[in-house]
């Protein structure tokens, strides 16, 4: 499956391929060709599906994001109880606290780590899964309108085309209601 980005390095390929198939010989008249343009960003964030998936992973990595907020500021106590007792510890004891501290900011960092991976594999994977859905509607809505050619909005330029992106999240809106 190809990603959002490599999708990007192949668009300006693919629109200089067809060019040149529409300029060969025996091949269709430029007039026939009807293109339109999608924004997909846009809508799988405008989409309900896309608004509800964002949701979810906002709260869920809300609730993620207050665990380590608690254990940084418990990371930031120890670290002020030391500074207040250090003089009253011998050597080994701050020396003990001292790791102890140093352990859990290595465990803290790990950890913030893993929840940003954890919610960009999250987020790709759905981001990924609803482009899929996304694109199989928009190539009825182009079969039915009678495009030859529908490309991403992120293309470089194009003269004035339709923008199906709003009938685009109608449709899909449409057809994905919560209960089907």
């Amino acid at each position: 499956m190809m990603t959002r980005s490599r999708r990007h390095v192949w668009i300006p390929w693919l629109v200089i391929c067809i060019t040149a198939w529409l300029g060969r010989p025996g091949s269709a008249p430029a007039q026939d060709l009807k293109v339109a343009v999608v924004d997909l960003n846009r809508a799988m964030n405008e989409v309900d599906e896309g608004k509800a998936a964002i949701a979810k992973l906002e709260k869920r990595f809300n609730e993620r994001r207050e665990e380590l907020a608690k254990k940084e500021k418990e990371i930031q106590e120890l670290r002020a109880d030391l500074e207040l007792k250090s003089a009253v510890l011998t050597e080994e004891a701050r020396k003990d606290r001292m790791t102890e501290i140093q352990e859990k900011a290595i465990a803290l960092q790990q950890a913030q780590f893993e929840a940003e991976q954890e919610m960009a594999g999250l987020r790709n994977q759905m981001q990924t899964e609803l482009a899929d859905k996304l694109q199989a509607v928009c190539a009825e809505i182009a079969r039915k309108k009678g495009y030859t050619l529908v490309l991403e909005k992120a293309v470089t330029w194009y003269a004035e085309v339709p923008d199906i992106t709003d009938e685009l999240i109608e449709a899909y809106n449409a057809r994905n209601k919560p209960g089907k």
